[in-house]
């Protein structure tokens, strides 16, 4: 199960295109990346899009880190064997849009890299080292690549 939330309102709105509004891009998305994945855990995830205030307090809170970010994931397994393990997923639009800018992106480019990213580290996936980060990057690349042969890309 996909859920979307938008938690900061509608001058935050505003700032998520319609494609990342509701649950058909990010099930596409998932679909892709369960097909790249080697292991793959049964994840119910719930995105959230929060703004920069409430990004970096959660940041703060949960990572130690007084700073603005893109993307947080929370992963809450589950109980007993055989259930769905639960997966959060923030965002925060304003970073999103600024990294756009500072990149050179499309908006919706930036908006599929972070949602990505973020679904890889509900799946345990990490950057912390080279490895990690390499296989991370690998991942995100085959995925976003899927997402674009099923037409499924963000304009």
């Amino acid at each position: 199960m996909i859920a979307v939330r938008v938690a900061c309102g509608f001058s935050c709105t505003q700032l998520i295109p319609r494609t990342f509004q509701s649950i058909e891009w990010y099930r596409i998305a998932v679909k892709a990346a369960r097909g790249v994945c080697s292991i793959w855990n049964t994840t119910d995830i719930t995105v959230i899009f929060v703004d920069g205030k409430k990004m970096r307090a959660i940041n703060k809170t949960y990572r130690g880190q007084d700073r603005i970010t893109d993307v947080l994931s929370f992963l809450y397994p589950a109980d007993m064997p055989g259930e769905t393990a639960y997966g959060e997923l923030y965002l925060c639009p304003e970073q999103i849009i600024r990294q756009s800018v500072r990149y050179g992106s499309a908006r919706g480019s930036e908006y599929e890299r972070v949602i990505v990213h973020g679904i890889l580290h509900i799946q345990g996936y990490d950057h912390i080292t080279s490895p990690d980060r390499r296989r991370m990057n690998q991942l995100s690349s085959k995925i976003l690549a899927l997402l674009g042969k099923s037409g499924k890309r963000a304009v």
